[in-house]
């Protein structure tokens, strides 16, 4: 352990968050996620007796680690995704068999894309678009319900966490008289009922997209010259509505702090 790896474990803070491990050269070659970090990241510089050989071989090449600290687990899980698809560690996990971790699927070949979960290998040739897989199944769900309350797109009944919620709507048929709960509570923008329109639908997808790859920044810079101009244009309450959008999805990172 050198000095720079034994100071940093005298300040880490009790508090959740993310951490990147660095080899010499400073490329990260593992990401974590952490209740606390502090017990977290201390865990790997301990005895190496405790640790798994491939842990102990990751440690061995580690010459520095970072941390971002996240006001949630719910946010450490996201950032920790995103990072992980931003440098591709070579330690973490690949995970060969893919059959019992689920994925996060939007449903791209429909006018209006509903969120599902699946399992097993991407039906690449479906038209639709696949985020995973997820090793933590209670975890993602998180990343879901984040997703609908924030981007309200609506979601497949079939793969509800409850396996009785979701878009009760077959966009093949005939329009809904009014929108079920879902929109009352926030949670859709009423396709089923004519509320949205196809293009406008198509923007809350495609911000949906790049919050799961991981491209938060990007998609915070872009809402935010969206509520600029809706509040020069006097449309305040879509600019509230906006406000409320960046404060959700900038929390994976707006509060983060790099030591």
């Amino acid at each position: 352990m050198n000095d720079t790896i034994h100071h940093k474990l005298s300040q880490l803070p009790e508090r959740p968050g993310v951490y990147l491990m660095r080899d010499a050269g400073r490329a990260v070659i593992y990401v974590g996620k952490a209740k606390v970090l502090r017990h977290r990241v201390r865990s790997y510089f301990g005895d190496p007796r405790d640790l798994h050989p491939r842990t102990q071989t990751m440690v061995s090449q580690v010459a520095d680690f970072d941390i971002i600290v996240v006001g949630s687990e719910m946010e450490a899980l996201a950032l920790e995704a995103t990072l992980i698809k931003r440098y591709k560690p070579k330690y973490n996990v690949r995970l060969v068999d893919d059959k019992s971790y689920p994925y996060i699927k939007l449903t791209l070949q429909d006018t209006f894309p509903k969120i599902a979960v699946v399992r097993g290998q991407p039906q690449l040739l479906d038209g639709a678009r696949y985020f995973g897989p997820y090793t933590n199944v209670g975890a993602m769900w998180d990343v879901v319900r984040l997703i609908r309350r924030v981007f309200k797109l609506r979601q497949e009944t079939k793969n509800s966490v409850k396996k009785r919620a979701g878009c009760p709507w077959d966009e093949a048929g005939a329009p809904m008289k009014r929108p079920c709960l879902d929109y009352d509570i926030g949670q859709c923008t009423g396709p089923c009922a004519g509320l949205v329109t196809p293009e406008d639908y198509g923007a809350q997808v495609q911000q949906t997209i790049t919050f799961l790859e991981g491209r938060v920044e990007h998609l915070v810079s872009a809402l935010t010259g969206e509520m600029a101009r809706a509040a020069d244009e006097l449309r305040f309450e879509t600019a509230a509505r906006l406000r409320d959008k960046i404060y959700s999805v900038s929390q994976v990172q707006q509060d983060a702090k790099v030591v």
